[in-house]
């Protein structure tokens, strides 16, 4: 055990934290709901689906920005051009 930890342990029993502690440190006991043959599919569906948001949230800023720099041109002010949906 190195100093660093025996220092941080004296801390949280200052702070009287032994209860949270056993608890995070704790092992549940009730079975993980998902099956352990489903995690993967699960995990591939929420990567693909996060992957497939990127290009169309890409396009939403870029259609955004091409809104905010008309503003511009036209001499909006941040005011103005952020009261109509635009961001800075």
């Amino acid at each position: 055990m190195s100093a660093s930890e025996n220092l941080l342990q004296k801390e949280a029993k200052m702070m009287k934290l032994e209860k949270l502690i056993a608890q995070r440190e704790g092992v549940p006991t009730q079975p993980f709901p998902v099956p352990v043959k489903e995690m993967p599919q699960r995990c591939e569906r929420l990567y693909t689906g996060a992957i497939s948001n990127v290009p169309v949230r890409a396009e939403e800023i870029r259609a955004n920005e091409k809104k905010i720099f008309g503003w511009v041109a036209e001499g909006r002010n941040i005011h103005q051009i952020t009261e109509t949906g635009g961001y800075f």
